[in-house]
């Protein structure tokens, strides 16, 4: 019997740890990630998931914008490039908080701010324009 129990005790940290994990979600940077396949394929309510509350209209109106204005196949302005072509270069996570540093071939590193809403993590585009003004990062 106690072989049985330590059976059942190994299956029930397995079980306790699957669900630990899945509860924590996406990384910031495998957010990031999904919002790029989101923006390329031009799902806007996918895009807008990801990105805080009062950031979603900004979110879908962006989308919007560059659907409308760059179809499929023209050149894209150098703002979306950030949000499609972009390479996750760091992470780092304090709290409900986490800094994604982001390159485009041949740009600048960016900072994305995301913070953790509704247990995942969201991009928040108020935070990340505050953090750009107020301290720039070097390139690498």
């Amino acid at each position: 019997m106690p072989e049985s129990n330590g059976r059942i005790g190994v299956y029930a940290l397995f079980v306790c740890l699957a669900v630990g994990l899945s509860a924590c979600g996406r990384s910031p940077s495998r957010e990031f990630l999904r919002l790029q396949e989101a923006a390329r394929a031009g799902d806007a309510e996918t895009f807008a998931s990801g990105f805080v509350a009062d950031s979603q209209p900004f979110a879908r109106a962006l989308l919007a914008l560059y659907s409308s204005q760059y179809p499929a196949g023209s050149p894209a302005p150098r703002p979306l490039d950030q949000l499609t072509v972009a390479e996750v270069r760091s992470e780092s996570i304090e709290g409900d908080k986490a800094e994604v540093i982001v390159a485009v071939p041949a740009g600048a590193p960016a900072i994305l701010v995301f913070i953790r809403e509704s247990g995942s993590w969201k991009l928040d585009v108020r935070l990340t324009d505050r953090h750009i003004r107020n301290r720039p990062i070097d390139d690498e």
